[in-house]
């Protein structure tokens, strides 16, 4: 799709586009015809990537803005900005908890609580099987089937990382 930045599917079955401009196009698979929304991204910048939560998508934008788009209401709301951008992975545990890596090289982690719009910062992640080691430069994340958390690292010596949040989020 010429001039748009990213394509993204929704829970409704819907897929929508990104322009360079920040505005979200409802594609009609019909005819490939894009409809402009009225959501349109502030501060727009870059689209890293895009996130099918429950019912809405979330949206995390260049700068460390991590956006929902609810595509029932074609609404777009700012959930949250994190002190050190950018933002380096998002993944989510249910239809509730979002974990994400924030800042560049040794990260930090973080939640986000969908429900209650709590954001927490839960530091710096290190691994003491075998040797002490940081994690570093971690870019990509998916959710396990048990809610499970596995995220990767970009960097000579790339780990694989797990992590597993409480199960008292999930009782």
């Amino acid at each position: 799709v010429t001039g748009m930045t990213k394509l993204t599917s929704c829970a409704s079955g819907k897929v929508y586009a990104i322009d360079k401009t920040g505005r979200l196009f409802r594609l009609v698979q019909k005819n490939l015809e894009l409809i402009p929304t009225n959501s349109i991204i502030p501060d727009f910048d870059n689209i890293c990537a895009t996130l099918p939560v429950g019912k809405s998508n979330l949206i995390l934008a260049d700068g460390g803005k991590v956006f929902r788009f609810d595509s029932r209401k074609e609404k777009l709301e700012m959930l949250f900005e994190v002190p050190i951008a950018p933002i380096k992975t998002l993944a989510a545990v249910g239809n509730e908890l979002v974990y994400f890596f924030f800042g560049d090289g040794i990260g930090r982690f973080g939640r986000f609580n969908l429900k209650t719009k709590e954001l927490v910062d839960l530091g710096c992640v290190v691994s003491v099987v075998g040797a002490k080691r940081y994690a570093y430069s971690l870019s990509c994340a998916v959710t396990g089937p048990d809610g499970e958390i596995y995220f990767g690292e970009n960097d000579r010596g790339g780990h694989l990382w797990f992590y597993y949040p409480s199960l008292k989020n999930f009782i």
